[in-house]
């Protein structure tokens, strides 16, 4: 499968949603999470950490509010179309439903996440 170069500003917020929720789930077996920087944020050593590394946190709980919400619309599609999603994105491996089109879940799901990260996200 190639991949769609972004030509709008909609296809690049979805592609970008879409590559920080991809980064965002492979980190969630980890066992410092995403980056470790939550750990941080609540220790009284962040009073002497410099500006930029309270910009980076800020960024960094940004990063992971925003994975959230489009886990959040991922979760919430049919649960082909989730695992269609997965697959194309390399989260998953094995299409369990032989008598189905992957490809057609994909689109199908695809253009539901699409609405539902123009309108959440």
């Amino acid at each position: 499968m190639t991949a769609r170069l972004p030509v709008s500003d909609a296809d690049r917020h979805y592609a970008d949603c879409m590559d920080l929720w991809v980064r965002w789930m492979r980190v969630q077996q980890s066992p410092r999470g995403f980056s470790g920087l939550d750990s941080v944020c609540g220790q009284a050593a962040s009073n002497f950490m410099a500006a930029e590394d309270d910009s980076d946190i800020v960024y960094e709980k940004a990063d992971k509010r925003l994975a959230e919400m489009v886990n959040a619309c991922v979760e919430s599609l049919m649960p082909n179309e989730r695992l269609a999603i997965y697959i194309a994105h390399g989260l998953a491996r094995q299409w369990p439903w032989p008598r189905v089109s992957m490809a057609l879940c994909l689109e199908l799901g695809t253009v539901t996440l699409r609405r539902l990260i123009a309108k959440r996200c």
